[in-house]
This record gives C-alpha cells, structure tokens and sequence, in this order.
C-alpha cells in the first residue's frame, strides 16, 4: 500500500515529508518535520539507512554519506517552508559550506535552515544538519530561487 500523495502546503510539524524524485530514487529523505515556522525557519529528521543504494558504491569498506545529499536534505527542507504559497523552490547555490563529521549508516540528522532574506522570486537562507547534538555541516548561505515552471530546451 503506497502513502497518500502530501502537498507541501499541507505540511504541518510532526507530520512525514514526501519524497522527492531524488529520495524516491536513493538519496537522503526528510523523514518527519519537527518544527515550521513560516517567514523563518523550519526543521527535520532524517533517518540514514544502511539501505541505501549510495552506500554500494561509496564507499564500500567505508560507507558515508556524501555531501551533496545532505544539501539536497537542506534544500528540500528549505523548499517546504519556502513553498507554504503552493510555489516550488531550487536550490541554486551554496556557499561557505562546512562538512565537519561523516554520516554513517544508523545515524540520525536533525535538518534545520533559517530564512536570512527573502523576496518573491529569491530566498537566502542559513542551514545546519547535526547529529547527537554535534555539527555535521554547516552551511552559511544558500540561494533559493523560486522555479519558474517546467525547463525548456534550447534549440
């Protein structure tokens, strides 16, 4: 039996996050929604099985999560909190990011952004994953734009 498709405007804390087209294909999804504040900030759990087809190939021996997953977790929280008007958020840029500890199979990331700025077709925002109450990356500025429909080919 396949859960009940979820909207972001019907996201309230406590509740499951829906997975994206990434998570759906193996990434790091958002689990729960612990708080949302619209205009501010919002915050997530993430599970890290060791199911993941990620870790088949990296590393085998050694298995970690990779950065850009965590990000993705990052933006897709931001995109919730972000899109409460029924719009749909990108992530296009991230800068002074910081990735202090690895993630491992079995651990648990608590996922949180803060709203710095924000205007109708941009956003910046901060952002944090910490595991058992330590930093695992830090991120000081992400851009959010504010997607403007289906990408169209050049011809």
């Amino acid at each position: 039996m396949s859960s009940p498709t979820v909207s972001s405007t019907d996201i309230v804390a406590g509740s499951p996050v829906p997975p994206d087209a990434l998570a759906e294909a193996g990434g790091l999804r958002l689990d729960r929604v612990v708080e949302l504040r619209p205009g501010h900030g919002a915050s997530a759990l993430a599970n890290v099985p060791n199911t993941l087809p990620v870790f088949d190939t990296h590393f085998q021996r050694f298995p970690v999560l990779p950065g850009v997953l965590m990000l993705h977790g990052m933006a897709n929280l931001a995109d919730l909190l972000l899109g409460r008007d029924g719009g749909r958020w990108r992530l296009t840029g991230a800068r002074r990011v910081q990735f202090r500890h690895y993630v491992r199979p079995g651990d648990q990331l608590h996922v949180a952004v803060d709203i710095r700025e924000l205007d109708g077709t941009a956003a910046r925002l901060t952002g944090r994953i910490t595991r058992a109450g330590a930093v695992v990356v830090l991120a000081r500025e992400l851009t959010m734009t504010r997607d403007a429909g289906p990408e169209r080919e050049i011809s």
